[in-house]
């Protein structure tokens, strides 16, 4: 059980668990980027820092999580980027300014 309390504390110091934050998705896709990629720099420190066998388990599947995720939201940043309202939208407003 000490793990687990370990854990929480390291998820908690790390901001992955920010019992603060709004409820209603109100992040952009650049804020949850950031966080995500906190996550995956959080995830590579603490499997630097696990010596328990079973914690190196879990360090890993938290890289693992935490690539994905990264990953997911870069490419959906991407595509919004190259997509033609993007540059409409820019357009728009350049020509408004």
């Amino acid at each position: 059980m000490e793990i687990w309390s370990r854990l929480y504390s390291w998820l908690k110091t790390c901001r992955l668990l920010n019992e603060n934050q709004p409820e209603d998705g109100g992040f952009s896709d650049r804020e949850l980027l950031k966080e995500a990629h906190l996550e995956l720099m959080c995830a590579h420190n603490m499997f630097a820092r696990v010596v328990d066998e079973e914690m190196v388990d879990c360090a890993i599947f938290s890289i693992n999580a935490a690539e994905k995720r990264y990953n997911y939201l870069y490419k959906k940043i991407k595509q919004e980027y190259n997509a033609p309202s993007y540059s409409r939208q820019n357009t728009t407003a350049l020509s408004q300014s």
